[in-house]
């Protein structure tokens, strides 16, 4: 009995916090709220190139370490004996994932910045 009752709590719970309340208002009011702030005196410009010179940063330390760290294993596999190249093939696979997702994530990153730069209208 109290797992039923724990279960139908907790399904409340999840319910609850998925949905969400939504203020639903007229166009024309909400672009007269958003004026003040549509007309602030704030460049773009520094910030896009700010963002622009940390992506690529981080691209380039990312791969740099990817690079070292991946060059390092294959070094060390190459001169392994048979029963430690076990071990490390182990040890590369997570190494080898995270390279993947820092690509990725970076490549993703610059790429949502990019599209957002060229869609948002200019200041």
């Amino acid at each position: 009995m109290r797992k039923k009752v724990f279960c139908i709590l907790l399904f409340v719970l999840l319910i609850t916090a998925i949905t969400s309340n939504v203020l639903a208002d007229v166009m024309s009011d909400m672009k007269n709220g958003m004026k003040p702030v549509m007309n602030a005196d704030v460049t773009s410009d520094a910030m896009n190139n700010t963002l622009s010179n940390v992506i690529r940063l981080i691209q380039y330390v990312g791969s740099g370490i990817a690079l070292i760290v991946v060059s390092i294993y294959g070094i060390r596999y190459m001169l392994a004996s048979p029963a430690d190249k076990a071990d490390i093939k182990k040890q590369i696979m997570p190494i080898l994932t995270g390279c993947v997702l820092l690509f990725g994530a970076v490549n993703i990153v610059s790429l949502v910045f990019s599209i957002a730069d060229s869609v948002l209208p200019k200041t």
